[in-house]
């Protein structure tokens, strides 16, 4: 009788360490989507926020600044979506990245696909006081 006892607990044990590190995997590979998604959006919004001061004159000059700070955070260009809006006033930048994950392809998961988009407008401080209405 005893021995049955004791396999039961090794068989239950098993089962609660392979929960225990699936729990884990899984948690670190979201930290890495998460950290990899945050590091893509705070790239894109400086390239927003400096290609804005290049507004409203030539876009040109505002999608080369863009590109340079992609650059500067180690963004690929390649695949990045730059537009700017036809009154000049305003500039979207788009990038989808993979990444790979680390213990997902153990389940056939192999990466996930991040998209960030950042906008930056140029606007009157009275439009803007108008929008957020103290």
């Amino acid at each position: 009788m005893k021995k049955l006892y004791d396999k039961r607990n090794a068989a239950l044990l098993c089962i609660m360490v392979a929960v225990f590190f699936g729990f884990t995997a899984l948690t670190i590979d979201i930290g890495l989507v998460y950290t990899e998604g945050s590091k893509l959006s705070n790239a894109l919004h400086s390239a927003a926020l400096a290609a804005s001061f290049k507004l409203p004159g030539s876009e040109y000059k505002a999608k080369a600044a863009a590109i340079e700070y992609l650059k500067k955070n180690s963004v690929d260009t390649d695949d990045t979506i730059i537009t700017i809006a036809k009154d000049g006033k305003s500039i979207e930048i788009e990038q989808t990245k993979t990444v790979k994950l680390l213990f997902a392809p153990l389940i056939g998961i192999d990466s996930r696909h991040i998209t960030v988009r950042s906008k930056a407008t140029i606007s009157s401080v009275k439009k803007v006081m108008e929008k957020l209405q103290f």
